[in-house]
């Protein structure tokens, strides 16, 4: 998540002009470094610990089959959670553990999210980077494959389960929802404030 934030500071340089363009990034730059400095006590041994024992895991494991995009967003109904196993859906394709991808959102919240393509120069960045999860969320499963290549570099490395970043793409689409609920707000005060035009002509002398 804190690569969300550095993400959104960049779109904003991006928009602005001038000299307010070094504002996000200023900004970023000083939370970056507080965190750094709250998290030190707690990284560096962890840190020395990596080093004397490396952790790299292989990364082909519990990639996200393509056939439970669609339920992962518009099934309702959970899986019997009361057992260890009870959560794994099983498809053609392969499995998902419910508890990592799981996220009811529902149809019209799909279709506000999609309303935010009307506001484009708002909504690109966060829809390209929600597609991007997705296609690390589906992990070695595709050709070529993001998951694999992000996989490869230093420190990502000790990941797995790549399927758990669909929770990222899910948060995009709510920004994205957010854009959408923006676009039906404003055509809902349009048709209010004409509305109140032709209400104030009936009524003029």
């Amino acid at each position: 998540f804190p690569l969300l934030l550095a993400f959104d500071a960049l779109l904003l340089a991006l928009r602005a002009r001038g000299a307010a363009r070094a504002r996000p990034l200023l900004v970023l730059l000083a939370v970056g470094l507080l965190g750094a400095v709250i998290a030190a006590p707690r990284l560096l041994p962890l840190a020395e610990v990596y080093a004397q024992f490396p952790r790299h895991m292989s990364g082909e494991e519990e990639h996200l089959p393509a056939s439970m995009l669609p339920e992962i967003w518009l099934r309702s109904d959970l899986p019997d959670l009361s057992t260890p196993k009870g959560p794994m859906i099983v498809t053609a394709e392969g499995g998902a553990y419910w508890i990592f991808v799981g996220a009811y959102v529902g149809p019209l919240v799909l279709l506000v999210a999609a309303l935010a393509l009307l506001r484009w120069r708002r909504s690109a960045g966060w829809l390209v980077l929600g597609a991007a999860f997705v296609w690390l969320a589906r992990g070695s499963d595709l050709a070529p494959s993001a998951w694999r290549a992000l996989h490869a570099l230093p420190v990502f490395g000790s990941m797995h389960s790549p399927q758990r970043l669909i929770v990222l793409a899910t948060f995009c689409l709510s920004l994205l929802a957010g854009f959408g609920f923006a676009v039906v707000e404003g055509a809902c005060d349009r048709a209010a404030s004409r509305r109140g035009w032709l209400a104030a002509l009936a009524l003029a002398p």
